[in-house]
């Protein structure tokens, strides 16, 4: 599970972000919409494919490692997006109580659960220094 598991993750976690960041792009049905439903000085007609291609770009950056740290960091900036969701939606992110998420709900709940995995997987990346053995007598 050490040698494959974070690249697995990397590429599941990839995966999502490419597959409904081009749904939204194309015009599909998301829950995700819901997020750019929640930022009212922004325009659903062209948020909703905006936040697409920004979860295309999370997706197609956690599964080419140069790019991981950019990956993360669009990750990171998308929490207040989020959790801003949860709030301003409330009624509609949740039936009868938070007990009770509604199917835009559990949506929301897992983009912040996925956004924790991504951070364990940025937990595990080397600093250059860490990669590179020649950079040894630079650091004594």
């Amino acid at each position: 599970m050490r040698s494959y598991g974070e690249r697995i993750e990397r590429f599941l976690l990839g995966g999502y972000f490419l597959w409904f960041g081009l749904i939204k792009v194309f015009g599909g049905k998301s829950a995700s919409s819901i997020i750019a439903k929640s930022i009212y000085w922004i325009d659903p007609t062209w948020g909703v494919p905006a936040l697409g291609i920004w979860e295309t770009l999370i997706g197609i950056f956690l599964m080419i490692s140069q790019f991981q740290r950019v990956a993360i960091l669009l990750l990171v900036l998308r929490i207040p997006g989020v959790v801003l969701a949860l709030f301003y939606n409330y009624h509609t992110c949740f039936e009868t109580s938070i007990l009770e998420p509604s199917i835009q709900g559990q949506y929301l709940i897992k983009q912040l659960t996925l956004i924790g995995a991504a951070l364990v997987i940025g937990s595990s990346l080397k600093s250059h220094e860490e990669k590179d053995p020649s950079l040894e007598c630079v650091r004594n």
